[in-house]
């Protein structure tokens, strides 16, 4: 499998739909929610150009969200997730190193995201790949009442500034 995301197709909607589907159960569970998906957004973001995935022999292995805001130069990791077949291999590492990257020759200085402060796994992963939370608090449009952890990672090395 080659780990470096490319670019979705309109004609793969229903293959990340699902991935996402799998990938967020436990996360949507933990929330309180039934189920997670299928995800209106979709569509219109790979229009945008804004969903990465990462293909397996048998299917989609991940799937990338994310949003440029060159005014505040960062990049906004949206959506990270990995199917349940390729979890805890490092795929998920490997595409942060991919996203932290794409931001840098972009010319973004920040790569931010955020995650439930439930998942404690996840804010230790993206803790020991350089991320520190800026701020703890509800998701910004009050879906469900569980604190977010937001994070952030710095692309600008020290001796750079």
């Amino acid at each position: 499998m080659n780990a470096t995301p490319e670019p979705a197709h309109l004609d793969e909607v229903a293959e990340i739909n699902a991935l996402l589907v799998a990938a967020f159960d436990t996360y949507s569970r933990r929330l309180g929610r039934e189920k997670a998906g299928p995800f209106a957004w979709v569509e219109e973001a790979i229009a945008a150009g804004a969903v990465y995935v990462v293909h397996a022999d048998s299917g989609l292995a991940a799937v990338i969200k994310l949003t440029d805001t060159p005014a505040e130069e960062s990049t906004t990791l949206d959506i990270l997730a990995v199917a349940p077949a390729f979890a805890r291999q490092g795929l998920g590492s490997a595409l942060l190193d991919w996203v932290e990257n794409r931001a840098r020759t972009a010319g973004r200085t920040v790569v931010k995201l955020y995650t439930a402060a439930m998942m404690t796994h996840l804010v230790a992963l993206y803790s020991r790949h350089g991320y520190e939370a800026v701020r703890v608090g509800p998701h910004l449009d009050g879906r469900d009442p569980f604190p977010r952890v937001f994070m952030q990672k710095s692309l600008v090395s020290m001796a750079a500034q």
